[in-house]
């Protein structure tokens, strides 16, 4: 089934290279012209008892994630914000998970924090093994695991095993701009989460295109993921307004996020993509009942939008603009 649906979802090769291209000369831009150093590892800590932004995140796995030819989209807050800070964002280095300290962050939240995600500045697929860990410990105080996640690394039998087990909720992001290869293992990820017996939640990353291809991709994702029964979420994509990748965006669809120079459309889809993204939901969410949609209560999801991105049309109103949810796209700063 997936292999017909894949067809449907392949990019020609001179496009998937177009873009490619823009995200590369995109990501060039942020990258000062001067050596980089690589990340230092550091420890794993829970919250603001952690010295984190807000309670409901972790410090990632590993510090770093990818180049400037693959940072997600050329429009990365993460990829940004250590090069700004004279750091390789494609260097990966392995984070310490120190068990006493992270309960010892947990043990300090307030007892209204019913979720943790993890999935900040980097990817938790980079090290599976080590979030498995991470999940136990989480599990083993009461508290729900949420990875934040666009799959770049598979998951073994034994360690997807582990996660359903401490029910991880996995949150993978779709995209239009994703390649043919991602897009085919994201897909295969929460099809085998779920097949498990987890809960996968699919995010589309969804923008308006000037070009009809795309657009008909995005719909595509869309209906894949409804036709498919999952529980699926949607976030804007944000553009710098001069990066090259912004060339793909139908600019008479977006408006600009106030006081930045980064346009959005707002949520394309809010009538069929009910669930919340992680940063819209209360510190209170404790997990989904199912995997599958069609058998989840959704008489109590509004209640789930605490804080969510506008949709398309409030976003087209407002020529003003609107901030981002509170918790969404947090940079990293290192001292």
């Amino acid at each position: 089934m997936l292999t017909r649906d894949i067809e449907q979802l392949m990019l020609p090769k001179h496009r998937s290279e177009q873009i490619t291209s823009l995200i590369q000369e995109s990501n060039e831009t942020y990258i000062p012209q001067r050596a980089l150093k690589a990340p230092d590892g550091i420890p794993i800590r829970v919250g603001m008892a952690g010295g984190l932004p807000n309670n409901s995140i972790t410090s990632d796995l590993v510090s770093g994630c990818l180049s400037a030819k693959q940072a997600c989209y050329g429009t990365c807050f993460a990829a940004k914000a250590f090069w700004g800070q004279g750091i390789d964002f494609g260097v990966r280095v392995e984070n310490t998970l120190n068990k006493s300290l992270v309960e010892q962050d947990i043990d300090k939240l307030p007892t209204t924090q019913r979720y943790i995600r993890n999935g900040w500045n980097s990817d938790p697929s980079w090290n599976w093994e080590k979030g498995l860990e991470l999940t136990r410990i989480v599990r083993d105080k009461g508290l729900l695991m949420i990875f934040i996640s666009k799959a770049f690394r598979a998951i073994d039998e034994s360690l997807m095993k582990g996660f359903v087990e401490n029910k991880a909720e996995m949150r993978i992001s779709l995209s239009g701009l994703d390649n043919n290869a991602q897009l085919k293992k994201r897909l295969e990820f929460i099809l085998s989460y779920r097949d498990a017996g987890g809960v996968a939640i699919p995010v589309i990353m969804s923008a308006c295109y000037n070009d009809e291809e795309m657009n008909k991709r995005q719909e595509f994702l869309v209906d894949w993921v409804l036709k498919n029964d999952f529980p699926a979420a949607e976030n804007s994509l944000r553009f710098p307004i001069d990066a090259p990748v912004t060339s793909l965006i139908d600019l008479q669809k977006t408006q600009f996020i106030k006081d930045s120079n980064d346009v959005w459309s707002g949520r394309l889809f809010s009538d069929r993509l009910l669930f919340p993204t992680t940063t819209s939901m209360p510190d209170d969410y404790d997990g989904l009942s199912s995997g599958y949609a069609s058998q989840i209560d959704k008489s109590q999801l509004k209640a789930l939008f605490v804080d969510p991105v506008k949709t398309h049309d409030q976003v087209m109103s407002n020529p003003d603009g609107f901030v981002p949810p509170q918790k969404s796209g947090v940079p990293e700063y290192r001292t």
